[in-house]
């Protein structure tokens, strides 16, 4: 019987050759050192106590790093320098641009966007400079902050910029492009911020100080009226850096102690570190994580059904690139919160290479229903063909293809969707899955009638990464009639939702997916 997949193994046990190329991990986390000599740390995510690095990067006085969407790494350093590293890093890397950071004393943060541009952050002013980079790069655009200094900068996937301005008090400010009006300004507070990470729905500040510091989370979007919806303070020893994974995990530099310390969403005030690493002889003053993006199967199975069903999700991928893309597929069982340490597949693809994979979730070695996210490592997203069928074994199949979703794509706050109950539920059965991300949501389900008239309308709360698939009656608390609509409504977070019609009689399914 087949186990959990193992680097290098075969899985002759359903028929594959898939996944025998070296192990392949599907993001890294960066850590730079502000020392003399100094250096930039690669890491293996997920992250544990006991994680060892791939190998240091020589390059001094590190106090900032990011990564872009190609993987090439950008760091900055106390003197004013920015340099960039092609990819893939390596402990032999050299830079291949060495350009100053446009005026002020140091690159205290870096942000790089999708869209290729970089936001450097130097004492009072923030720096746009756009590709290519070169030993002659000068910004394009400059930005006066009020303050002392621009301590941290941060680009929403709107392309607002956040930056934290920095004196004996501080606040955060937020730029709309093309970033020459007037910024929303949050309220001063006596504390010393420093870096950012911002997701869909939060933005993470560090706060060095007073004391031994804290983590200032706020909800979006910024007003001028805004404060933290939480400041965690457990685990956190004078922290300067902030970082955010695909999946939502967050990631605090340390400064004192020199340690890594990573929280899991949803986050509160009295969130804990799950992992804490100690980075031995660094000055922890930058991370980073690539931006590699996550994709989502919002429903997996190998399981068996009614009526002498048994369904099965079958997933191919294929590399159009010219150079190998490697990555991970995680499942997350239904009815518990996923995190990053569930059972998971890696991937390797050469160019125009296609991989198939018969039961996606048997390969795990699991069984029963869930979710899928597809995190690519290297070389971007794989054109993936997912199919969910009954497998009738001789008789044949009946099935679908369910699409590949990217997270931006999922419903978020203010967002609506309808359901429509099938016309006939003596021939059909239908169910109801959910798929939250890693903020979690809050959703009003609101169950009408075909004539429009309102049966009920009920609330539901679902935690970070959790699938659930529910027969309708029980997801509505009643039973639905045929033509009914369900419509839900986003009042906070993130998720996708999909309708699943089954026929009774030929087992053949069907679904109706929620997203943008």
């Amino acid at each position: 019987m087949c186990r959990r997949q193992l680097p290098y193994r075969i899985l002759a046990c359903l028929g594959l050759a898939l996944f025998i190329a070296p192990l392949a991990f599907a993001q890294h986390l960066y850590v730079g050192n502000n020392s003399s000599p100094g250096g930039i740390r690669q890491y293996n995510l997920p992250l544990n106590g006991s994680s060892t690095p791939n190998f240091t990067t020589p390059l001094d006085g590190v106090i900032s790093l990011d990564v872009d969407a190609s993987g090439n790494v950008v760091a900055g350093d106390l003197v004013g320098n920015v340099s960039f590293f092609p990819s893939p890093l390596s402990g032999g890397s050299t830079r291949s641009a060495l350009f100053p950071n446009g005026g002020g004393l140091g690159v205290y943060q870096l942000a790089c966007t999708t869209g290729g541009d970089l936001f450097v952050a130097s004492t009072s002013q923030v720096h746009r400079f756009t590709r290519p980079f070169s030993n002659f790069s000068a910004p394009v655009q400059t930005i006066n902050i009020p303050g002392f200094g621009a301590l941290g900068v941060a680009v929403d996937a709107a392309q607002n910029l956040y930056v934290t301005s920095a004196s004996s008090t501080s606040s955060v400010l937020v730029y709309a492009p093309p970033y020459t009006g007037i910024p929303v300004s949050t309220p001063l507070v006596a504390a010393l911020y420093r870096k950012l990470a911002v997701s869909a729905s939060q933005l993470f500040v560090a706060v060095a100080g007073p004391g031994s510091g804290r983590v200032d989370v706020f909800n979006l979007p910024i007003t001028n009226a805004s404060t933290p919806a939480a400041s965690i303070t457990a685990g956190t020893n004078v922290p300067e850096a902030v970082v955010l994974d695909s999946i939502g995990n967050l990631y605090v530099g340390n400064l004192t102690g020199a340690t890594v310390t990573m929280y899991r969403p949803p986050f509160s005030s009295s969130s804990a570190p799950v992992v804490t690493l100690a980075v031995s002889s660094f000055s922890i003053f930058s991370l980073a994580v690539e931006k590699t993006g996550l994709a989502v199967l919002p429903g997996v199975a190998s399981a068996a059904g009614s009526g002498g069903s048994f369904f099965r999700t079958g997933v191919q991928l294929n590399n159009v690139n010219p150079s190998p893309m490697s990555g991970r597929i995680v499942f997350h069982r239904a009815g518990i919160a996923g995190v990053e340490t569930d059972p998971s597949l890696t991937y390797a693809l050469n160019p125009g290479e296609t991989q198939n994979v018969s039961d996606l979730v048997q390969a795990m070695g699991q069984s029963g229903l869930g979710s899928a996210d597809l995190i690519p490592g290297s070389g971007g997203f794989p054109t993936v063909v997912a199919r969910v069928f009954n497998d009738a074994g001789s008789n044949g199949t009946a099935g679908f293809t369910e699409d590949l979703v990217k997270q931006e794509s999922a419903l978020g706050t203010g967002d609506q969707f309808t359901l429509i109950v099938p016309a006939d539920l003596t021939r059909f059965r239908y169910n109801i899955g959910v798929r939250s991300l890693a903020a979690g949501a809050s959703i009003t389900v609101t169950q009408r009638n075909s004539a429009g008239g309102v049966v009920r309308t009920i609330s539901k709360t679902y935690a970070s990464n959790y699938f659930e698939q529910a027969d309708a009656a029980s997801f509505l608390g009643g039973a639905p009639s045929a033509n009914d609509s369900i419509t839900v409504s986003v009042g906070s977070g993130n998720l996708f939702i999909y309708g699943a019609t089954t026929d009774n009689t030929t087992q053949d399914p069907s679904i109706q997916l929620g997203r943008k």
